[in-house]
C-alpha cells in the first residue's frame, strides 16, 4: 500500500502506483483499491491518474461519502483546487431524504448539477420524478426538475403528473406551470400542485390557479382542488372555492354550484357528489 500526504486536507493511496513525468506534469498511476481523503469526501475507486500539478483526480468505479451525502459514478474528475466533482455514467447522489441518478451529475459541497435523463426518487414516498435537469441542495434537501419534467406516484391507483418544473424540500414535492394530473379514474389540470404528506403516507394532492377534472361522464372546475387518497386508492375529489360539477347519470344532467363540491367515483365514473354552500343545481 502506498500513501501519499500532500497537505492535511488531501491524501491519497492505492495497492500499487507509479509515478511518471509527462509535459512537466508529474503523473501519478494509481491501481488496486484507490482511496483519496479530502476535507469535504472520502473517495474510493478501482484505479485511476491523479495529475499533481493540476490538481486532478480521474478514478474509475467511484464511490464518494460526505457526512450528508453518498454519490458513486463509473468515472469521476476530482478538481481539487475547486473542490468540484464530476461524474459520468451512472451518476447517483443520495441524501437521506432523496435518491437523484442521471448521465452527468457535477457536485461542491452539498449541492448537485444533474444532467441527462434525470431520475429522483423520494424515499420511503413512492414518488418518482423523471426530467432533462436538476438542481439539489443536500444540505437545505432543497431541489428542483426541469425539461419534460413528469412525476410518477406508485399506489394501486397510479397518477402520473406533469408539470414545468418540479420543486422538492425535505418531505414535499411541488409543481408549477402547466400541471396535468392523470390516472386510471380521472385527468386533472391547473396551475400548480402541492403532494400532501402525513406519517410517510401521501394523503393528497393539492392543486391550484385553473382547476379542473375531468372523468368519463362529467368534469368539475374551482379555484382549488384536492384529490385524496385511502389505502391506495382514490377517495374522493374536493373542489372549494367557486366550485362546480356537472355530470351524467341514467341519462340525465346534474349541474351544481356550491362553496365546496365533494366527488366520490368508482373505476372511471362519477357517481356520488355532497355540496356545502350550494348555490345553485339544475336537473335537466
Amino acid at each position: 500500500m502506498f500513501l501519499i500526504l500532500l497537505s492535511g486536507r488531501f491524501s491519497f493511496s492505492a495497492g500499487a502506483m507509479s509515478v511518471m513525468l509527462k509535459g512537466g506534469e508529474t503523473v501519478y498511476i494509481l491501481r488496486k483499491g484507490v482511496k483519496v481523503r479530502t476535507s469535504k469526501y472520502d473517495i474510493r475507486g478501482s484505479h485511476g491518474v491523479y495529475y499533481e500539478t493540476a490538481g486532478i483526480v480521474r478514478l474509475y468505479g467511484a464511490n464518494i461519502r460526505s457526512p450528508n451525502l453518498k454519490m458513486r459514478a463509473e468515472t469521476l474528475h476530482y478538481y481539487r483546487k475547486r473542490k468540484l466533482l464530476r461524474l459520468k455514467g451512472n451518476a447517483h447522489f443520495e441524501d437521506a431524504y432523496r435518491v437523484v441518478k442521471g448521465d452527468r451529475i457535477v457536485a461542491m459541497g452539498d449541492s448537485a448539477w444533474v444532467v441527462g435523463n434525470v431520475f429522483v426518487e423520494a424515499k420511503r414516498r413512492g414518488v418518482i420524478i423523471r426530467g432533462d435537469s436538476a438542481f439539489y441542495d443536500g444540505k437545505e434537501a432543497f431541489g428542483y426538475v426541469m425539461g419534460s419534467a413528469r412525476a410518477l406516484i406508485a399506489r394501486r391507483d397510479t397518477v402520473e403528473i406533469s408539470a414545468d418544473m418540479f420543486i422538492m424540500h425535505k418531505d414535499t414535492t411541488y409543481g408549477v406551470g402547466s400541471v396535468v394530473a392523470s390516472s386510471r379514474k380521472f385527468k386533472a389540470t391547473g396551475d400548480t400542485f402541492r403532494m400532501i404528506v402525513r406519517d410517510t403516507i401521501l394523503k393528497s394532492i393539492l392543486i391550484r390557479g385553473n382547476a379542473k377534472v375531468v372523468w368519463e361522464n362529467g368534469e368539475g372546475t374551482s379555484k382549488e382542488v384536492e384529490i385524496t387518497f385511502r389505502d391506495g386508492y382514490t377517495e374522493f375529489v374536493i373542489f372549494r372555492d367557486s366550485a362546480r360539477v356537472v355530470y351524467t347519470e341514467n341519462g340525465s344532467t346534474i349541474d351544481v354550484l356550491g362553496d365546496e363540491i365533494r366527488v366520490y367515483s368508482e373505476k372511471d365514473t362519477l357517481k356520488h357528489i355532497f355540496v356545502r354552500g350550494l348555490e345553485e343545481g339544475r336537473y335537466r
